[in-house]
């Protein structure tokens, strides 16, 4: 908590929806009480295979590694989240792809019973990020999100999905 209080600049804690309910209710519990985080949001477009098992490969080739027990390689790839309670996973383990205990399974049966249940969870605003039509912009609003994201996630985990800027008129 220390380290991230002290560091400036807004933060949101960005919470995927995991299996294991127990680890997001405790991530939402810590990052509230830290007082650090002004809210929470909420990748609603990802509810499939994890990012690190995908796209390392590609990382890989766009980035320099790292050396082995370099600060860079033991730096945490999600401070904040980690912080709150969340993942704990390192440069060096995104890179060689080991498993980390903390890191939780993504739900595949993300819904908005879910992200009501995060509302009753918190004070702070949640953001449902992964908006991609009229009607899903609606109902976030119904369910009591203080704001969406048009998002795509990227395009890199969903290849067929429109770009988030053809979207974003109907969408608004």
């Amino acid at each position: 908590y220390q380290q991230v209080t002290q560091e400036p600049g807004i933060k949101w804690l960005h919470l995927y929806m995991f299996q294991e309910k127990d680890m997001v209710a405790e991530s939402v519990r810590l990052a509230e009480e830290s007082g650090a985080f002004g809210a929470i949001i909420l990748t609603c477009d990802h509810p499939h295979f994890r990012v690190q098992h995908r796209m390392v490969p590609h990382f890989m080739k766009l980035m320099q590694l790292p050396k082995k027990g370099t600060s860079q390689y033991n730096r945490l790839m999600f401070p904040n989240q980690a912080a709150a309670g969340g993942c704990q996973l390192t440069v060096g383990q995104m890179l060689t792809e080991q498993s980390v205990d903390s890191s939780g399974t993504n739900s595949d049966k993300l819904s908005w019973e879910d992200v009501k249940w995060i509302l009753s969870l918190t004070s702070l605003p949640v953001v449902v990020k992964g908006v991609l039509s009229p009607e899903d912009a609606v109902k976030a609003v119904e369910v009591g999100a203080s704001a969406i994201v048009v998002s795509n996630h990227g395009g890199r985990q969903f290849d067929g999905a429109p770009p988030a800027i053809e979207v974003l008129p109907s969408v608004v």
